[in-house]
């Protein structure tokens, strides 16, 4: 897996998935820049990987740009995003890894007919030659979908209907769309599931700080895995 700068690339959106990544590779300062980042070597078998961590922020638009600044920067073979997710009730539970093998936005209102076109165009399917089991963590291959929002847990039965999806956040279609789609690249998409949203709704909404304890608990073993992940890219 060689590319100009010699880096893989490993997007890391939220704020507090920012904080904890940082904190578990023992980085007090990320360099400067139109978004933050920091470099690391990590050891892959019997080689070394060098990485490079980008910060982008939270949402679609700050994730596809993040996504394109990094892709025309460093180059790199594939691009990994990992962050969290909240998860269906019923489909998953706290902890679990999915491994996106399709995304899709369900934002979108488009009210002049062509709602179906636009959803197909901004799905994007994402599954690699060499992504087979088993998976680092028994992740759970399945279909995430986003929007600039959280879930309403009444649109559930409907995301399951329409695109088979078992999660929801807030940028996975935004980078897998800009990386896959348009540039071509490999994308590996990972979210952990910081929350099992249900018809009472999820237990981090109206409280940033059980969502940050949250993010803190099920993130460190997520970044565990990555040499895992990278091995199964670098073999296939």
């Amino acid at each position: 897996m060689a590319s100009p700068s010699g880096c893989i690339v490993i997007i890391i959106t939220a704020e507090a998935e920012w904080k904890v990544t940082m904190g578990c590779y023992g980085v007090k300062n990320s360099d400067n820049g139109p978004y933050a980042s920091f470099r690391k070597t990590i050891q892959v078998s019997n080689r070394t990987q060098p990485v490079v961590f980008v910060y982008s922020g939270s949402g679609k638009i700050a994730a596809a740009a993040a996504s394109q600044f990094a892709l025309d920067h460093w180059c790199p073979p594939l691009l990994v995003n990992v962050g969290t997710c909240g998860g269906f009730d019923g489909d998953v539970t706290e902890g679990d890894v999915i491994l996106a093998e399709r995304t899709a936005v369900y934002d979108i209102c488009e009210q002049s007919g062509g709602q179906q076109n636009m959803e197909l165009r901004f799905t994007t399917d994402l599954k690699l030659p060499w992504q087979n089991p088993p998976y680092p963590l028994n992740a759970k291959p399945g279909v995430i979908v986003s929007a600039d929002r959280d879930l309403v847990p009444v649109e559930i039965p409907s995301l399951r209907e329409k695109f088979g999806a078992m999660a929801a956040d807030w940028e996975s279609a935004a980078v897998a769309h800009v990386v896959r789609t348009i540039n071509k690249i490999d994308c590996l998409i990972l979210r952990t599931v910081s929350d099992v949203v249900g018809h009472t709704g999820s237990p981090i909404y109206g409280s940033n700080i059980v969502f940050e304890r949250q993010v803190s608990k099920v993130m460190p073993p997520l970044l565990k895995t990555l040499p895992e992940w990278l091995r199964m890219a670098g073999d296939g």
